[in-house]
């Protein structure tokens, strides 16, 4: 076994899984590979209660992360920003214009959707003079992120979006490092610098996605595989050091315990509780 990162540990072929052992399944006809985090507890496994199934913790290299999770919520607020701002801007030369259909978020991203920034802007500037500089870049930065015809990925969208409205792009750069950075609020992710078989950027431990993996679907190692004649089955490629898998362990279970209950159950529960308060505390 090769000298790993200080966050890995060796271990042998025939060790026993272990929580924090990282597992692999090469991606086959087109799909992505993919890659997870036993979540079992040590003496679980080692009382063979993992028999049939064990908990994972999926985890995807960060530019994936980036593509599917960060982009699309980064477009959103950016869709929502810009559909708000240049409003006044325009609803004023609209006005000026004699135009009286009124103007709102959800008109404006139509609109601007179906005819492209510069079309809407002959549509609703007859004043003989044209849009400002900001409101023409906040309009092109708007069509840029709605306009999804599956020629751009979401990052390339962004990234676009982004250079309509931002001179430079280290705000965009500092934007990427803080989205790792969990420096803003509790993240619901965790990231390694480096997983076996990963992605050079890095991967990340997504919290919340934690499913159930059929015992059948995993073996030790590579070679099982093989022999078994199974490329489709997980195996291990990585074991994380106690420290690194335990702070995984701590922080999903204070994600999930930061999770807030419906109104309606939390209202069933003080209710069922003064029940029972009234009929086994007596009345003196």
């Amino acid at each position: 076994m090769k000298p790993m990162e200080s966050h890995l540990v060796e271990f042998a072929d025939d060790d026993e899984l272990r929580q924090g052992d990282i597992i692999f399944k090469a991606g086959i006809n087109g799909q992505e590979s993919q890659w997870g985090f036993i979540l079992n507890a040590d003496c679980d496994i080692a009382q063979g209660k993992t028999k049939r199934s064990y908990t994972i913790v999926d985890i995807m290299s960060s530019e994936i992360y980036l593509e599917k999770v960060w982009a699309p919520a980064q477009l959103n607020k950016l869709i929502d920003r810009y559909s708000e701002l240049p409003l006044e801007k325009i609803s004023s030369v609209m006005r000026a214009s004699s135009i009286t259909e009124r103007i709102t978020p959800e008109i404006l991203k139509g609109w601007i959707l179906d005819v492209g920034p510069e079309r809407f802007e002959c549509q609703v500037n007859k004043t003989g003079s044209t849009f400002d500089q900001k409101t023409k870049s906040y309009l092109k930065a708007l069509y840029t992120a709605l306009k999804n015809d599956n020629s751009r990925n979401n990052m390339e969208r962004l990234r676009l979006a982004r250079q309509c409205i931002d001179a430079s792009s280290q705000n965009f750069r500092r934007q990427i490092a803080d989205a790792f950075g969990g420096e803003h609020g509790f993240p619901d992710f965790f990231f390694l610098p480096e997983v076996p078989r990963g992605s050079a950027f890095g991967s990340v431990v997504i919290l919340r996605s934690i499913r159930a993996l059929t015992a059948s679907d995993l073996v030790l190692t590579e070679t099982d595989a093989r022999i078994a004649g199974r490329q489709e089955v997980f195996h291990r490629v990585g074991r994380l050091a106690d420290g690194l898998r335990f702070a995984i362990s701590q922080k999903l279970t204070f994600l999930f315990s930061r999770i807030g209950m419906p109104k309606k159950f939390e209202d069933s529960c003080k209710a069922a509780i003064e029940l029972l308060a009234e009929q086994e505390g007596g009345d003196w």
